[in-house]
C-alpha cells in the first residue's frame, strides 16, 4: 500500500514546483521587514512567494493570485506498469491548460513510482519518472 502521506508531499513538491515557487515563508512581515530580507534569495529565473498577512506575495512583496487547475493521472499508470500518465498529458492538453492563464498546477505523484519502490517497473520508476515529470511542467513554461 502506498504511504498516503508520501503522496501528499510529493504532491505538494509538485504544486510548488508548478508554481514556481523555490522559497515559501510565512510571515506576517511587511517585504521590507529585516525578517523577510534576511532570508535566502531565490534562484535567478525562479519565482518566489511568500505570505504577507493575508496574501501571497512575490519578491518585490507583490500581491499574487494563483490560478490553478488539478491535473490528475500521474498518480497509478505508472504503478501498473501503463506509462507515466494515464490522462492526456498531451501538446493538446498542454495547450487548452495554458489558454486559461494557470500559472499552478496541482498533479499528484505516486512515491512508489518517483522513488523507484515497492515493484515499480524500470522503465515508469524513479529517474525516468522524475525526467516525464519534469519535461511536463517544462512544457507548461509556467518557470520563468
Amino acid at each position: 500500500m502506498v504511504n498516503f502521506l508520501g503522496m501528499v508531499g510529493i504532491a505538494a513538491v509538485a504544486t510548488l514546483l508548478a508554481a514556481c515557487s523555490s522559497s515559501l515563508g510565512s510571515t506576517d512581515e511587511p517585504a521590507s521587514s529585516s525578517a523577510s530580507s534576511s532570508a535566502a534569495a531565490p534562484a535567478p529565473g525562479v519565482m518566489s512567494v511568500r505570505v504577507s498577512g493575508n496574501q501571497l506575495v512575490d519578491e518585490q512583496g507583490e500581491p499574487i493570485r494563483l490560478v490553478g487547475v488539478n491535473f490528475s493521472g500521474a498518480q497509478y499508470a505508472c504503478a501498473e506498469g501503463l506509462g507515466f500518465f494515464d490522462a492526456p498529458a498531451t501538446d493538446t492538453s498542454i495547450t487548452a491548460l495554458t489558454s486559461w492563464g494557470i500559472n499552478a498546477v496541482r498533479l499528484p505523484l505516486n512515491e512508489s513510482c518517483w522513488l523507484d519502490i515497492n515493484g515499480v517497473e524500470d522503465a515508469f520508476g524513479g529517474a525516468n519518472n522524475r525526467d516525464a515529470i519534469g519535461d511536463w511542467v517544462a512544457k507548461l513554461g509556467l518557470r520563468d
